[in-house]
């Protein structure tokens, strides 16, 4: 993580809850492909419904 400079998951809950306000992660996975880095989270929002992101684990929901 440290080497890569990836954003760490306890991190990736704080940006996400921040951003998507309610929302919690319940599942985290992290993808790699061809050097690049990608945390696959699942998220419940304050009415209980599940959505998939697919994010930047070095900059995620970086606009």
């Amino acid at each position: 993580m440290h080497k890569e400079k990836l954003t760490t998951v306890e991190a990736l809950s704080r940006i996400a809850s921040d951003r998507l306000s309610g929302s919690v992660i319940v599942r985290t996975a992290l993808c790699e492909e061809r050097g690049e880095f990608a945390y696959r989270i699942i998220m419940r929002d304050a009415q209980g419904r599940l959505s998939t992101h697919i994010v930047d684990a070095r900059t995620p929901f970086a606009r």
